[in-house]
């Protein structure tokens, strides 16, 4: 963007503006707004841009007294590319001339007494934070940067003060151009709840009208893989440790419906229309475990259903991950529902419940016992043969009904004088009996009545291809 030469700041399209004020008086320089240095510290810190180096200014209270420094009254600059206050990091490119001489001439007047260092900027980022002008009614204690983060590592994360080039560190919010420009992509835990289409085109709706409201919470791929967690791109190509530039692949673990709803919308835009933003950061803390932080990050918004406990459960022990009932159930759920397709795996009306699912996913003795019930696969192979056999005719959205197994599961208690595996080939033979013909009539089953008209329908059907018609008497 480029002004007039008469005008003396710069309007920001971005969504972050980073503002210094400076106003001359008889002590000195004193900056203003979200700059405003405590009156009781020894030291004052000054932040400006010169060309596309980032100024870090620190002058000393006694010797800014001293300085006599003169700047324009009421000057006021809008700088559009990267200024820290304490800490906080808002970059975006290309400094406008006049802000170059402007802050030429502070350089200049300040040398006797004024440390400068320079950082360069050279590639343009689209981190966040708040900051802004006394007016912007936003604290300069408030910023998404870590303020005083040492380094340490945690989770094969490092840890800086600061940043690193063209690399995304804790405590930092950085922009999904900017990312994609570093050469970022982004993955899933394979395990993860699938995307809700409902809740999918609400975001996409809202995203167009209000941009992305809050950053979507990742980790690296190099992390969840080391925490032993299955993981993939988001067209389901795997991502293993064979795969190159594990510590450019972002894994979302808070946010896959606002990060999807992004990539749609941009993948849609027309010629002239503006990429949308999406807004990413790491977890701010290196202590943390990847199934701890994707359970605490969704429990303390959308309440999670059944299915999505049933997901954490599979994720947090090794024995559930390999019940081959628990992930038939699991993967079903995407489109059927929670009731339903646990009593199409156990044959029984009786299903886990919520609180059922997280005591199992504990470590104390409980959580064992909790745990064998749950798994209990010993009707499994039944009841998955049985489901097969009508999905062959009937569509997954009727079966994932509760009425479905249920007629399945009374007309089995109803055949008790056979064996178990009988009385299910029994009901495999009916299944193969329907047509295509049968099933939409039963499909189009509409009403409060729906649930038992579609039951007397099963049996009429049950009596008509499977019972033996009565011999006439002679």
């Amino acid at each position: 963007m480029k002004l007039d030469n008469n005008e003396t700041s710069m309007t920001v399209t971005e969504q972050a503006i980073a503002q210094v004020v400076l106003e001359s008086g008889d002590n000195g320089i004193k900056p203003q707004g979200s700059a405003t240095p405590d009156s009781n510290d020894s030291a004052k810190n000054i932040t400006t841009v010169e060309g596309g180096n980032l100024l870090q200014v620190s002058v000393s209270a006694s010797k800014m007294e001293q300085s006599g420094l003169e700047v324009n009254k009421e000057e006021s600059v809008q700088v559009i590319d990267t200024a820290s206050f304490s800490g906080v990091e808002v970059e975006f490119p290309n400094a406008d001339k006049e802000v170059e001489q402007t802050t030429e001439m502070m350089k200049n007047d300040l040398e006797p007494n004024v440390n400068v260092e320079k950082e360069p900027t050279s590639v343009p980022t689209g981190q966040l934070t708040n900051c802004g002008s006394s007016d912007d009614g936003i604290n300069q204690s408030e910023t998404s940067e870590v303020n005083g983060l040492g380094e340490e590592k945690g989770n094969g994360v490092k840890k800086n003060r600061g940043k690193e080039k063209n690399r995304l560190t804790i405590g930092q919010i950085v922009a999904l151009s900017v990312l994609m420009s570093w050469g970022y992509s982004f993955g899933k835990l394979k395990i993860n709840r699938a995307l809700n289409t409902k809740a999918l085109k609400k975001k996409i709706k809202s995203i167009k009208l209000y941009g992305m409201v809050s950053p979507c919470l990742v980790t690296t791929a190099q992390v969840c893989l080391d925490a032993g967690l299955e993981i993939v791109s988001f067209d389901g190509i795997p991502i293993t440790k064979d795969t190159p530039n594990l510590d450019k692949i972002l894994i979302i673990i808070d946010g896959a419906h606002r990060h999807v709803a992004t990539m749609e919308i941009n993948s849609a835009l027309k010629k002239g229309e503006v990429m949308q933003e999406s807004y990413y950061y790491l977890p701010l803390t290196g202590n943390y475990k990847v199934m701890e932080l994707l359970r605490e990050a969704n429990v303390v918004t959308k309440p999670w259903a059944g299915s999505d406990f049933l997901t954490s459960l599979i994720m947090s022990r090794e024995e559930a991950a390999e019940n081959e009932m628990l992930i038939w159930v699991q993967t079903k759920l995407e489109k059927s529902g929670d009731t339903a397709i646990w009593e199409w795996a156990t044959l029984n009306k009786s299903v886990p419940s919520k609180s059922k699912l997280i005591k199992a996913a504990g470590t104390d003795e409980k959580a064992d016992a909790v745990f064998k019930n749950i798994s209990d696969s010993s009707k499994f192979e039944r009841g998955k043969s049985i489901y097969n056999a009508f999905a062959k005719i009937f569509a997954e959205s009727i079966l994932g009904c509760k009425f479905f197994p249920e007629w399945v599961i009374d007309k089995l208690s109803k055949l008790d004088y056979m064996s178990g595996p009988e009385a299910a080939e029994h009901l495999i033979a009916f299944a193969s009996k329907l047509n295509r013909q049968d099933a939409e009539r039963i499909e189009s089953i509409k009403g409060a009545d729906k649930a038992q008209n579609v039951k007397n329908e099963l049996d009429l059907l049950y009596k008509e291809r499977m019972e033996k018609p009565e011999s006439p008497v002679m």
